[in-house]
């Protein structure tokens, strides 16, 4: 099962490739091959882009107020905290609001304590949509799956293969995000701070 739901369309990944199959068969094999693009570049930008799908923040309290979320949150649904003897809490997620379109959530009362492990887990807004330019770059790399697999090509991963006049040794280079996907997909990536 995929991890996460892909944006695109079976139908569309299929104008794209200007293929008409009505088999079964097929359009799972294209399914298949729509999540594992969907997996790479949502992994590789560390983000999702699914609709009111659930997500979890952990992390040590620093004594302040706030808290900056991992994705944009919609609605904060549970917050625990768990001490350093393992105890764990049930905290009031009504003390936590949501500020900056859902990217910071701030405590009414009191501080994140240091000493102490939140999870936050909300869910990401009902109007979440993915970008064009990303579902283009999943549609996109789905053909360049589709090439490469035994269906297409049948090169999956290799991009070099290098032969000495003996035959007796090869390189294979596997599979990358090219730097025009990269550049395309620099505006959305989320960095580590």
């Amino acid at each position: 099962m995929a991890t996460y739901p892909t944006p695109v369309s079976v139908a569309d990944f299929q104008k794209y490739i200007n293929d008409a199959a009505t088999d079964p068969a097929t359009t799972l094999f294209y399914q298949s091959l729509l999540d594992s693009a969907t997996e790479r570049i949502y992994t590789y930008l560390d983000l999702d882009f699914t609709a009111s799908a659930v997500k979890t923040d952990i992390f040590w309290g620093r004594n302040q107020k706030t808290h900056m979320l991992h994705q944009a949150a919609g609605a904060v649904t549970l917050w625990t905290t768990t001490d350093e003897h393992g105890v764990a809490t049930v905290m009031d997620p009504s003390k936590l609001h949501l500020f900056e379109n859902g990217n910071f959530i701030v405590l009414s009362d009191g501080r994140f304590d240091p000493c102490t492990e939140h999870r936050i887990t909300y869910t990401l807004p009902a109007t979440l949509t993915c970008p064009e330019t990303i579902r283009l770059v999943i549609t996109e790399i789905a053909a360049i799956i589709l090439r490469e697999s035994k269906q297409g090509g049948d090169t999956l991963g290799k991009q070099l293969e290098l032969f000495r006049e003996t035959g007796s040794l090869s390189r294979e280079v596997f599979f990358e995000l090219g730097e025009r996907h990269r550049s395309i997909l620099s505006p959305y990536k989320r960095y580590a701070v």
